[in-house]
């Protein structure tokens, strides 16, 4: 059975091809920085200890590759405020369950295979790891190391949906500024007094992302105001304490200008997406294709650059590149059916556990910001 949602006072959702270039660029940033440097230098990767592992010393630039997360937090702020933007709690509740699940569970399905078929080394038992990735169980291990910042989202998510629950989405402004607030006391303690016990899921490291994208949302819809103006600077500025000093532990060198300096500059070109349209399907699908090339390319990526004895490290790595990006777009197509039927279930479902007075309550628009 499809739900209908009682809508209230809906704002145009106008897509802005802009920001589906700035995820794109994101994610190729996080890949090449696990692909190019992680993969032969560091630990965590499966190909840490793996004989003729090829090494790439001359992508050590790419080692900041891993504020394309810090990026993506900011995107999924603006993105997620314009998405929830008049919508009721449930059909909030309902999208994103959609949009996450299927992806996660075929991405987590081809890692596993990459997993075994290499005999990669993961954090934990495989199946274990395997069944938490699933359910996107908060304490990890998962099936691959990537899959720890869909927590931080779905606990930014949830925050959303209370707001939506009790009806006070129109109050997300605030909202924003509380949660740069709580980054701003945290980041605080950890910056001048070395504490740090608030879990990463909590928001407090990366609340100043999220509230940074809703702003930018806000200034995009809205226009401009000067409390906006001010909570963003006091934002930005929180973001670059937590790039420069705690996100990778303190930056030294050439690391302590590009970082800030490539995170700054991402941030410069959402803001500009919002000021000149850019419409066109290829960049949907490069837009579409970073949700599934994130989830895949750490474990699928490092298994592929092991044929380098045979091709070369520069063709080993090319082809590990095209393989993550061939597949991602597979999973692109793939995916739709699967989100209609996780959609469809989740309403099946949902008529027959819930009252129908309050399914109706939850399934009311809220008003419009």
């Amino acid at each position: 059975m499809q739900m209908t949602e009682q809508k209230g006072s809906l704002s145009t959702k106008q897509h802005l091809g802009g920001l589906d270039l700035v995820r794109f660029y994101a994610a190729c940033l996080v890949m090449i920085f696990h692909l190019g440097v992680v993969s032969w230098s560091l630990p965590i990767s499966p190909n840490y200890d793996v004989v003729d592992a090829p090494q790439y010393p001359e992508l050590k630039w790419f080692d900041i590759g891993w504020v394309g997360v810090e990026i993506f937090f900011v995107l999924s702020g603006f993105v997620i405020a314009q998405s929830a933007d008049g919508k009721s709690a449930y059909s909030f509740f309902r999208s994103r369950i959609g949009r996450l699940l299927p992806a996660i569970w075929i991405c987590a399905t081809i890692t596993l295979i990459a997993v075994m078929y290499f005999q990669m080394t993961i954090f934990g038992p495989v199946l274990s790891s395997y069944l938490r990735t699933l359910v996107l169980y908060p304490n990890g291990p998962w099936i691959s190391n990537v899959y720890w910042t869909l927590i931080v989202e779905i606990f930014f998510y949830s925050s959303i949906a209370v707001l939506l629950l009790t009806n006070a989405f129109k109050y997300v402004d605030l909202y924003a500024a509380a949660l740069i607030a709580f980054s701003g006391i945290f980041l605080s303690s950890v910056t001048l007094f070395g504490w740090k016990t608030i879990h990463t899921y909590w928001l407090a490291q990366h609340g100043c992302f999220f509230g940074l994208g809703i702003l930018l949302w806000l200034y995009s819809k809205n226009g401009f105001s000067a409390l906006r103006f001010v909570l963003a600077i006091i934002a930005l500025s929180l973001c670059l304490v937590e790039i420069c000093l705690v996100g990778n532990g303190r930056l030294e060198g050439r690391e302590l200008w590009l970082a800030p300096a490539t995170w700054l500059l991402s941030v410069l070109a959402m803001f500009v997406s919002t000021l000149i349209v850019i419409e066109s399907n290829r960049t949907r699908t490069l837009g579409l294709l970073t949700f599934p090339l994130y989830l895949v390319h750490e474990k699928l990526g490092s298994g592929m650059l092991r044929i380098s004895p045979w091709t070369g490290r520069w063709v080993a790595l090319g082809f590990a590149i095209a393989v993550v990006m061939g597949v991602s777009y597979l999973v692109v197509r793939l995916e739709p059916p699967f989100r209609r039927a996780v959609e469809n279930c989740v309403d099946w479902i949902a008529v027959r556990i819930i009252p129908q007075r309050v399914l109706g309550r939850l399934s009311r628009g809220t008003v419009s910001v």
